[in-house]
């Protein structure tokens, strides 16, 4: 007969997809689950299902299915597994699991695409533009035609099933509050300064730069930098621990170590102030070069701070905690999460590449076939094992 594998354990058949997820670009959505487990109770362990044929990818604008015909939506209550119709002699087979209506039959505010179950963790790409927001569900359907429920937003407690959100594009803006002592900690042995250029030019006299008491971060620890001046080409530091004293918490209004609790009383939103101290000064550059050697106690974990240009004072640390740059020019980024809608490169290293379609060679015309080879590996020597795979067809 036409119909489904026979339920065997209370679980639902076939199970959820596990741990649904998702990344976005600028213009793709990245989709990512894994296979569901057997469902299967009569078996002592749990094992992954072995009779997925597809799974359903469920999206929209909204973050909920409806059923407008039924006038409502789908809910933790009417989320169940859908079955095909039974049809033949079934007056062998024993007790048959009631037939349920799919739940998916009656959505009208989504859309929906099937994605062959290919691998224990499964990764589809979706394509949209830039700014958009969707909502996503997936839901797996075995051989036979069975349906689990539907997977959506993980940890939603509610009665509706919530889709996944998603936003194209979205790059989450940067809170400033502790900005400074936070980007220093991501990324160690940098510095960032409050205010960011605390120098003023030919100041007290010409071709002398000079400074206000600021703040300096590094590795996620404050430091107050006192006042001072100079002639020197060269501002450099090379920390310090000397603790901030009683009075100068008090004066900088922070109280408590670090700068304490927030409270109303308190004016200065600055917190992991730990230290004070001063900046050094050099003629010449203190890591030396040209024929000199480093200037006394300058190591190479110290740092430049500012260089003196006849009384022009250019910092050499810059921290923004959100910044809009038109074209860029870099030497060397370490960047923690980038979105990139168009990238050229002459060489990418990465321990992991995630994407959803992959071309080798150039475009018609440009010549080149282009290969995938395994590090090393040529079929005329080196590596005595691998692979290459040829784009020449």
């Amino acid at each position: 007969f036409n119909g489904p594998v026979l339920q065997r354990a209370e679980g639902d058949l076939p199970g959820v997809p596990l741990n649904f997820s998702g990344k976005t670009a600028l213009e793709n959505y990245f989709l990512n689950w894994e296979v569901p487990y057997s469902g299967d109770e009569d078996i002592a362990i749990s094992r992954r299902a072995t009779n997925i044929d597809y799974y359903e990818v469920w999206e929209s604008h909204e973050d909920h299915l409806e059923f407008a015909s039924l006038g409502k939506t789908l809910t933790q209550e009417n989320n169940l597994t859908g079955y095909r119709k039974i049809t033949g002699d079934l007056s062998s087979t024993g007790p048959i699991p009631i037939e349920l209506e799919d739940p998916g039959l009656g959505i009208t505010n989504a859309t929906s695409f099937n994605v062959d179950a290919a691998s224990p963790l499964v990764q589809v790409s979706q394509k949209g533009s830039s700014n958009d927001k969707r909502f996503f569900w997936v839901r797996s359907v075995d051989s036979a035609g069975n349906k689990s429920p539907f997977t959506g937003q993980a940890g939603f407690v509610g009665d509706e099933v919530k889709g996944m959100e998603l936003t194209l594009g979205g790059i989450g803006v940067t809170d400033i509050s502790d900005f400074e002592e936070r980007i220093t900690r991501v990324f160690p042995d940098t510095l960032a300064l409050i205010p960011n250029d605390p120098f003023r030019d030919n100041s007290v006299s010409a071709g002398n730069i000079s400074w206000d008491r600021h703040f300096l971060y590094q590795n996620g620890t404050g430091y107050v930098i006192g006042q001072g001046g100079m002639s020197n080409s060269y501002v450099y530091w090379t920390g310090s621990k000397t603790l901030v004293t009683d009075d100068q918490l008090s004066e900088l209004g922070l109280t408590g170590a670090g700068g304490g609790a927030f409270g109303d009383g308190i004016d200065n939103p600055l917190r992991s102030l730990v230290y004070s101290g001063d900046y050094l000064s050099s003629a010449r550059h203190p890591a030396g070069g040209e024929g000199y050697g480093p200037v006394d106690g300058f190591t190479g974990g110290h740092h430049i701070i500012a260089r003196n240009t006849d009384g022009i004072a250019t910092p050499t640390w810059h921290a923004f905690a959100n910044a809009l740059i038109g074209t860029a020019h870099i030497e060397n980024a370490a960047i923690v999460n980038a979105k990139v809608n168009d990238m050229s490169a002459d060489k990418i290293t990465a321990g992991t590449i995630y994407g959803h379609d992959l071309q080798i060679g150039q475009e018609a015309g440009g010549g080149g076939y282009g290969q995938i080879r395994s590090y090393g590996f040529s079929p005329t020597g080196g590596a005595a094992q691998g692979f290459i795979i040829s784009g020449d067809g």
